[in-house]
């Protein structure tokens, strides 16, 4: 059996200095599940795009505006959304933030 590993979310979390888009960084994927974490500077953006696995997100730092279908909420430190597989979403940063992935199953697999 594998030892645990923890992960230290802020040690974690880069940001690129240039792009519209998010530093991406997968955590884990053990097929059943992937982490992935988001690292966001304010105004970067995940354009509209369809996930394979249904999704969690949880923003751990900052605010972002997360668009599912028509809706857009503003989702801020602590808070959790539910996202199901093959719904268009988008994310938009309004402060810098990062934001947690945990998708299930692994859309690798």
């Amino acid at each position: 059996m594998k030892e645990p590993l923890p992960y230290e979310i802020f040690q974690c979390a880069q940001y690129e200095n240039t792009g519209d888009t998010p530093l991406i960084t997968p955590l884990t994927d053990i097929g059943t599940v992937r982490v992935v974490l988001f690292s966001f500077k304010a105004g970067q953006q995940l354009q509209p795009h369809q996930a394979m696995s249904d999704f969690v997100a949880q923003v751990h730092q900052g605010q972002v505006a997360f668009t599912v279908e028509d809706q857009t909420l503003q989702l801020a430190t602590g808070q959790v959304l539910l996202v199901h597989a093959h719904t268009t979403h988008a994310v938009t940063a309004i402060t810098e933030a990062k934001m947690v992935l945990t998708l299930s199953p692994s859309p690798v697999r």
